[in-house]
């Protein structure tokens, strides 16, 4: 998360940011060791949003208000730390999208797709998107919290050893 700061003062873009958090992390990583991670940036007056991820494989979903339903944004990119350049600048690809107001973008970690639920097995993406979708068209005041408490409500007694954060940005009408 430091890196991550220290980065984001010189650079704008999340592909530029993650591109020179490899560069800081691949020396320090043990062999084998790798980071995954997304990014975006979103301009707060025009909606226009930009992505990156470097091996995360939780897609980044967008709540289209007008629609009433998500879409699924994930672009390419190997971890950090598995490649000290130019393997993993080719691979990384950014996204592109427009929240309009009403819409919000919804990260989370790959943890709330493996987490285990009532029947023993794994939530998955697609309960994650059905879970998403449902609390995003009951309002998005509070839409980070109440995911994670429907994820929790769905979790088996013990759901296994994996971490779940989701972080949700949304344009509000304006």
């Amino acid at each position: 998360r430091s890196l991550a700061h220290a980065a984001a003062r010189t650079e704008s873009t999340p592909r530029g940011l993650l591109v020179e958090l490899n560069k800081l992390l691949t020396p320090d990583l043990k062999r084998g060791f790798f980071v995954s991670a997304a990014c975006a940036s979103i301009d707060p007056r025009t909606g226009e949003a930009t992505l990156a991820s470097a091996g995360s494989r939780a897609p980044m979903l967008q709540f289209v208000s007008a629609a009433a339903g998500i879409r699924a944004v994930q672009p390419d990119g190997i971890a950090l730390g598995l490649d000290k350049g130019p393997v993993f600048e080719r691979s990384l690809q950014e996204a592109h999208l427009t929240l309009a107001p009403g819409d919000a973008l919804v990260l989370a970690t790959e943890g709330a797709f493996q987490l285990l639920g009532s029947d023993g097995k794994p939530l998955g993406d697609v309960s994650f998107r059905k879970l998403a979708l449902a609390e995003a068209k009951s309002g998005l005041d509070g839409l980070a919290g109440r995911i994670v408490a429907a994820v929790e409500a769905r979790l088996a007694p013990d759901p296994g050893a994996f971490d779940m954060t989701v972080v949700t940005a949304v344009r509000v009408a304006g």
